[in-house]
């Protein structure tokens, strides 16, 4: 069993074994034969669908890596419009990029961030974060992402369908402020 195998001259991996261990996950870790790679690859629910979910430390670059992978393909006569709208969503991003391999054959949307460490501090909560963010992202982008991959509705239509849902969304939740009155405590000078 992997979580058995010492690692602490393995600065990543002895964190990622952490993760696993805060998380309760019983996933194996890969460990290359000169102890500078550790993987694991697991699958991982988001919005009750599973997405393939690759965890990376590389020892010698002091990068640690999360890749999910949606579960469908993107057709490639689909890919120009989901091209347009990866960059789109790219462009909004905090953290972290979405592309997909334009080939002759279909491929999922990858989700991709990283952390270089380079002797900074790294902790299980650097994981959370970073499989978080990719996690959200691809919740709220799920709709759009599966229309432009699995339909014919063009890459504009699909983005002007998106950003009015965004609007209703955001006038839905300014009016149920409105409705409810401030949070506000007012504040008191004794």
């Amino acid at each position: 069993m992997t979580q058995d195998i010492d690692t602490s001259d393995m600065r990543l991996t002895t964190v990622l074994k952490e993760w696993l261990k805060q998380n309760e996950w019983d996933d194996e870790i890969e460990i290359n034969d000169d102890r500078d790679f550790a993987e694991i690859a697991t699958n991982y629910l988001i919005g009750g669908q599973k997405y393939q979910l690759y965890l990376e430390a590389n020892e010698l670059t002091e990068c640690f890596d999360v890749y999910l992978y949606s579960p469908f393909d993107v057709p490639p006569a689909r890919m120009a419009d989901m091209t347009r709208i990866l960059n789109r969503i790219n462009l909004r991003l905090g953290i972290g990029r979405l592309c997909c391999l334009a080939d002759e054959e279909a491929n999922p949307v990858q989700y991709k961030v990283g952390i270089d460490v380079d002797a900074a501090p790294f902790a299980p909560d650097h994981i959370d974060n970073m499989l978080a963010a990719g996690g959200s992202i691809f919740e709220h982008h799920s709709q759009l992402l599966t229309t432009v991959a699995l339909t014919d509705v063009s890459a504009d239509a699909a983005w002007s369908k998106f950003l009015e849902e965004e609007k209703r969304k955001e006038d839905e939740k300014e009016e149920r402020m409105k409705r409810s009155g401030p949070n506000v405590v007012p504040f008191k000078r004794d």
